[in-house]
């Protein structure tokens, strides 16, 4: 599910500003986006799905750390392909 997720949201998160976010219904990925677009750690301890929360984080704070808290080893690894 979080390849899907992120194969649709990685692309518009970058091109995206904070009003296109919000125009995103599911709250997770609206937060999720929120995160990238202001670089903000506070919209991504607000995505309660616990892998895309973890994905959030290493991408806003640049830490690979948060990677290796995602559960599924594919997941983890594009984690910290895109962090790297």
């Amino acid at each position: 599910m979080l390849t899907g997720l992120l194969s649709c949201l990685l692309p518009a998160a970058v091109l995206a500003g904070t009003g296109d976010c919000h125009a995103i219904k599911d709250a997770d990925q609206r937060r999720y986006c929120l995160g990238l677009t202001r670089k903000s750690s506070g919209d991504c301890y607000a995505v309660r799905q616990p892998d895309l929360w973890q994905l959030c984080l290493a991408q806003v704070k640049g830490q690979t750390s948060h990677c290796h808290s995602i559960r599924q080893s594919y997941q983890r690894r594009l984690c910290l392909a895109l962090v790297r």
